[in-house]
């Protein structure tokens, strides 16, 4: 389905009134990119190839990989010598990406390697509920994304504390809503070139008064209901609609408070006052300030848990053909939904 230049715009305006746990800058190319489609802009496979980067290419070739057993990726253990436990595995479920309520508000900006709520949840339920599976690894690099869905995702995981052990591994970021949900996990290792934190949320309101009268266009917003329509993007924000945007995202950011404070053993006035001002921060300064409890790699946690990764990586895939069929999907996906340039 090539989508038309009013429903972009529509799905700009919906994204640009939501509460954001995000990378400020990751916001801003998604808004970016979906104002160019709104404009009509359309993308070149190279044009798309660069802003899908690297990084973005193997955050979709995991993805692919997690897709094939469920949502996780699934690492054999084998028991130390001596021992009469038996073999299991390790679910290691993957928190890439743009996060999402909805797995098609993730496709809808991420593409392949964004992640939804919903999926992750699923993911993690069956790993729990799996007899073969003897811990979880929540593997992340996300900038994080909508806050909704994500109080009651983190919610699961900090229950779950106890049932089997539950590790996250920031594994290049784990910002904002993917911090939300990783650190409820029993354990938080950073690895030593990542960032965490960005404690932090905040909204937009795309104001669209001047571009209507550079275009000699006059828009008006018939309602009923005192606050129908508060905030509409043909007409300017009023302070009462602001202070009330306002109180929106300090609800947000306080519930994200506690729960991080629940989850690190730490008091709301200690998040607030101290790590979770909105910053994200290296791997040392994370366990200095106790947004994580160590630095350590993947492969670090997979081999500590009993996994044997022979070869330097059983926790990675890097075959060629499929890094160029999850290249070749996006690009499609993407060519798919950019409207045409005429």
């Amino acid at each position: 389905m090539r989508m038309t230049n009013s429903s972009t715009e529509n799905i700009l305006q919906a994204f640009a009134s939501e509460a954001w746990a995000i990378m400020p800058e990751k916001l801003d190319a998604v808004l970016e990119f979906l104002s160019l489609r709104a404009s009509g802009f359309r993308f070149e496979p190279h044009e798309i190839d660069a802003r899908l980067g690297t990084t973005a290419i193997e955050r979709a070739e995991r993805s692919a990989a997690a897709r094939a057993n469920g949502g996780r990726r699934m690492v054999a253990t084998a028991p130390a010598a001596g021992s009469t436990a038996q073999p299991g595995h390790i679910a290691v479920i993957p928190l890439y990406g743009v996060i999402a309520h909805r797995m098609r508000m993730v496709q809808d900006v991420s593409g392949p390697g964004g992640t939804s709520c919903e999926g992750f949840l699923q993911a993690f339920q069956e790993a729990l509920g799996d007899d073969d599976v003897g811990a979880i690894v929540i593997d992340t690099d996300s900038p994080g994304g909508s806050v909704t869905g994500v109080e009651e995702t983190r919610r699961q995981v900090f229950q779950a504390r106890g049932q089997k052990p539950i590790k996250s591994v920031a594994n290049g970021l784990m910002a904002s809503a993917a911090y939300y949900i990783a650190s409820a996990a029993d354990e938080v290792i950073v690895s030593p070139s990542s960032d965490v934190g960005s404690i932090g949320v905040y909204a937009t309101h795309v104001d669209k008064t001047k571009r209507n009268e550079q275009l000699g266009l006059t828009v008006s917003v018939i309602r009923a209901g005192r606050y129908k329509a508060e905030g509409h993007p043909d007409e300017t924000l009023g302070d009462e609609a602001r202070a009330y945007l306002q109180q929106r995202v300090v609800e947000c950011y306080d519930m994200f408070v506690d729960a991080v404070a629940e989850h690190r053993g730490a008091t709301a006035t200690d998040v607030r006052e101290g790590f979770g001002q909105g910053r994200a921060v290296g791997a040392r300064q994370a366990v200095t300030e106790r947004l994580a409890d160590r630095v350590g790699t993947l492969d670090d946690v997979l081999r500590e848990l009993g996994a044997s990764l022979g070869g330097g990586g059983g926790a990675r895939s890097s075959a060629p053909a499929r890094r160029r069929a999850t290249v070749e999907r996006a690009r499609l996906d993407l060519l798919e939904l950019a409207p045409d340039r005429s």
